[in-house]
């Protein structure tokens, strides 16, 4: 089989979540090549292999360094390392290729973390006024503005993204 429908049969399989097909077909192939690397990366960062999925995206990232979803899972790679700096890092490098809307919503959801408001809300808004019915965007800025006890603006957020919001003897309950 050829590398091409090589990687769009494991790229199926990845999408099916059936990720040791995906690298099974790959790894006949002994050639670096960035596509190959990029998704046995994805699928060690789904399945919580770190170090594989680090030394993958790493490898695919020098090969081909304008691929925004390489870097958005690189960025996802070591935000669940607990490495802030590096995620924030690759965050921004997706988001220098083509403005990846996750990565600013990621790089927000860092900050916010670190209780740092003030650049956690510099990326939410930034993401907002791109796409005003984010509904990444909109739950995680309503979830800063409610830490801030600013409640009317944080339920406003929240209510964008989710859509009604009951009121019952138990509290707030979002209608989806």
């Amino acid at each position: 089989m050829d590398l091409d429908n090589s990687i769009q049969k494991a790229l199926n399989f990845l999408t099916q979540k059936k990720f040791n097909d995906a690298l099974n077909i790959l790894q006949d192939f002994k050639q670096e090549d960035h596509r190959i690397l990029f998704i046995r990366g994805t699928i060690y960062l789904a399945q919580k292999k770190m170090d594989l999925a680090e030394k993958n995206l790493l490898a695919s990232s020098k090969i081909n360094n304008k691929n925004f979803s390489t870097f958005y899972n690189l960025g996802i790679m070591y935000d669940n390392k607990g490495e802030d700096k590096f995620a924030i890092d690759n965050f921004i490098k997706a988001i220098k290729i083509n403005g990846h809307l996750d990565s600013m919503c990621e790089i927000g959801k860092i900050y916010l973390r670190q209780n740092n408001y003030e650049e956690a809300k510099k990326y939410f808004e930034e993401v907002l006024k791109k796409d005003c019915y984010n509904r990444r965007a909109n739950i995680m800025f309503g979830n800063l503005y409610l830490k801030m006890n600013d409640h009317t603006r944080g339920w406003d957020h929240i209510y964008k993204a989710t859509g009604l919001i009951r009121f019952s003897d138990s509290g707030v309950e979002i209608v989806e």
